[in-house]
């Protein structure tokens, strides 16, 4: 092998090394937005479960809220209506709730089989106690009694079912304790996931655009060798 063929072996050795420099920035390049992909997969799909769960905490809240409003109507009104929209809303309050367990976290599904404890317990003594005070006081308003008589044991009703609902009170504030805290834990996540799916972006685009500079001038300085060989 004499001096001349032993420059181009170099030569040749030095330009296949290019190109497998170039091959592996490249490779690198592919690596990056696979794990980014799947990166952004899996923050897209924590941002979706999380809102999937505000929904369903959105409405165990709206539901049983709309049935303390209708107790309350049937309090001031003596309507049977209100008793039984009271009824149809601690039911949807507690399907949501169970639906809400469906899609909780591992470390959260305690707090909502509480949820869905107190709402039970919240429906079922007002049922028992609440709903049949109230009645009795407006029965004893329109039973014809003498004008006294009859304000005297409404009075008394009225205190009795107000006491009662008193006892409910801690209840409804443990489940609106709750509810809104799962709104806005989750909401959190949201906010969290978006700033990661954001920044995952940017780091992706600047390694890209650093990735392709070094490439495209590896390429630059192969193909300045080559030109070199041809014209030499």
């Amino acid at each position: 092998m004499n001096k001349e063929e032993g420059e181009n072996m170099r030569v040749g050795m030095k330009i296949g090394l290019g190109f497998l420099v170039v091959i592996l920035v490249l490779a690198v390049m592919g690596g990056v937005s696979f794990y980014s992909a799947g990166n952004i997969a899996d923050q897209v799909t924590g941002i979706q479960r999380a809102s999937q769960r505000v929904e369903v905490a959105s409405s165990v809240d709206q539901a049983f809220t709309e049935g303390v409003m209708a107790i309350r109507g049937y309090m001031l009104y003596g309507k049977d209506n209100f008793a039984k929209q009271f009824n149809d809303k601690m039911d949807e309050a507690v399907k949501e709730a169970a639906a809400l367990l469906q899609v909780a976290r591992p470390e959260k599904k305690a707090e909502v089989e509480k949820l869905i404890a107190n709402i039970k317990k919240y429906k079922e003594d007002a049922q028992a106690k609440l709903l049949p005070a109230i009645q009795k006081s407006y029965q004893v308003k329109t039973s014809g009694a003498p004008d006294a008589a009859a304000a005297a044991a409404a009075a008394a009703m009225e205190d009795q079912f107000t006491q009662i609902a008193t006892t409910l009170v801690p209840i409804a504030e443990a489940i609106k304790k709750e509810t809104s805290a799962q709104v806005a834990e989750n909401r959190k996540t949201i906010t969290e996931r978006l700033t990661e799916s954001t920044n995952t972006v940017g780091t992706v685009k600047t390694t890209t655009i650093i990735l392709s500079i070094i490439a495209l001038l590896l390429v630059v300085g192969i193909s300045f060798f080559l030109t070199r060989m041809i014209t030499k």
